[in-house]
């Protein structure tokens, strides 16, 4: 494995239970080209995507389109996904998180970040750079990295 991918030495799977899928993206960010292609969006996530567009080339491929001013719909913590899990009681608490709008917007305006609508609606799920390959289920939204339970493979 390449020093890319050093920082998940050993993983194979993020399931936001034991290895969480914003860990990975970290490392992904830091390659001078990333590939995603996501379902659904939100500010939180494309905040997460700026410093790859920072290092090199950033390509966001979406099933909808994107709006001008990105808001991030699903504010749902780990503690949460997991009462989600236990009770089956879906969280309620759904808000706009105004700290990510901001680093959204100005992501998406990099010269580096390039953002498209497929032809047709995707309900895909895939983040590549140079070294790493992840597909799986986590959408490039909060809750598809950081709280819901997810099942994403990494490929090195």
């Amino acid at each position: 494995m390449s020093d890319m991918g050093a920082g998940l030495a050993g993983e194979f799977v993020a399931d936001n239970d034991k290895f969480r899928m914003i860990e990975a993206l970290d490392e992904l960010t830091k390659a001078r080209h990333l590939d995603v292609s996501s379902a659904f969006v939100d500010a939180f996530g494309i905040k997460l995507l700026s410093e790859g567009a920072d290092n090199g080339e950033v390509r966001l491929l979406v099933g909808y389109d994107l709006s001008e001013i990105p808001t991030a719909v699903d504010s749902i913590t780990f503690e949460d996904s997991r009462n989600w899990r236990d009770t089956g009681a879906a969280p309620l608490d759904r808000t706009t998180d105004d700290d990510s709008v901001s680093p959204a917007i100005s992501a998406l305006n990099k010269p580096g970040f390039l953002a498209a609508k497929a032809a047709g609606r995707t309900h895909s799920k895939l983040y590549v750079n140079e070294n790493i390959g992840i597909v799986g289920s986590s959408n490039l939204t909060r809750a598809g990295l950081l709280g819901q339970r997810e099942l994403n493979l990494l490929q090195y």
